[in-house]
């Protein structure tokens, strides 16, 4: 596993680094490494522009450019990063930790420094911006959730951000038999099989679609059935992974997946949801709807795991 942490040096999350730092302990040897991500946007330059030749052929090696740059970098963004470090370091973490800095777009350059790097999580905090506000006026998390980055994302919930700690009681991992949700399952396995302690339940929800239920017993099927043969090999999944059995609960329910998903989040408070990815584009999820669409912007509590 490899751990991509991406700061935003103007509002830093202390706690979000101690989270995963102590994910980092937990998880040992498994653990890679861990890279500290800040991309410059270019907002330094802001009281400075109008001295400066913008002319694109001598802009970026521009002498002024380049002492801006090492001036910002010194006295503001390296400081963070390394308090953000020895978080890290102070929770548990013993795997190496790099610190990055970027500049561009910073949406395009976390996803190709997570492609290019082989990163397999990034964790990123919630800001609390809305629906509309994410599609039509952009955030950093908005922008990469609809990237096809290729690993998981873990979105910070209010729970788990104002602990600063990994700990987790309650745990959902909503299964439908699909490629994305088995590969949730397999990450939560990894996960969860190394931060047992204080874990008090792990629950694997299947919801039965109303909406091709009547087709579904026409054709012969029995979606009660394939539910429950569905929840069986999550379970039996997470048992060879090491989890303990008795910590392992299954129902499944009729309904709307992303309605049933969401009360039963609340219903149990859980901390922590896992979910796979299906890769659809900001405006597709906007206006069509997807499970994964709807537990982010609907379900703030808890975090979120969004695994692809």
């Amino acid at each position: 596993m490899k751990f991509l942490l991406p700061v935003d040096v103007k509002k830093p999350s202390y706690r979000v680094a101690g989270l995963v730092g102590c994910l980092a302990a937990n998880l040992g040897q498994r653990l890679d490494s861990i890279t500290i991500l800040t991309v410059m946007a270019g907002s330094y330059l802001t009281s400075h522009i109008k001295n400066i030749d913008i002319r694109a052929d001598r802009l970026l090696n521009s002498d002024l450019i380049k002492d801006l740059r090492k001036q910002h970098i010194e006295k503001e963004v390296l400081p963070i990063l390394h308090e953000i470090k020895e978080k890290l370091v102070s929770a548990g973490a013993s795997s190496p930790i790099d610190e990055k800095i970027e500049d561009g777009d910073p949406v395009e350059r976390i996803t190709q420094v997570a492609k290019e790097g082989g990163y397999t999580q990034i964790f990123l905090e919630r800001r609390g911006v809305s629906t509309a506000q994410e599609i039509f006026l952009g955030s950093v998390s908005a922008g990469l959730l609809h990237k096809d980055i290729g690993c998981s994302i873990y979105l910070i919930g209010k729970k788990m951000a104002e602990q600063g700690t990994c700990s987790v009681k309650k745990c959902l991992i909503p299964l439908d038999g699909s490629v994305h949700s088995d590969k949730a399952l397999k990450e939560a396995s990894s996960m969860l099989s190394c931060c047992l302690d204080g874990i008090e339940m792990i629950h694997l929800f299947n919801v039965i679609s109303l909406a091709h239920y009547p087709e579904n017993i026409e054709s012969g099927l029995l979606p009660e059935k394939e539910a429950e043969e569905i929840l069986n090999n999550g379970k039996d999944i997470l048992v060879k992974a090491g989890i303990p059995e008795s910590l392992i609960t299954t129902s499944y329910e009729y309904g709307v997946p992303a309605k049933n998903i969401l009360q039963k989040a609340e219903s149990e408070d859980v901390d922590l949801i896992f979910m796979g990815r299906r890769g659809r584009g900001a405006i597709q999820e906007f206006f069509m709807g997807s499970v994964s669409h709807e537990l982010i912007h609907k379900c703030s509590n808890p975090t979120v795991a969004l695994v692809s």
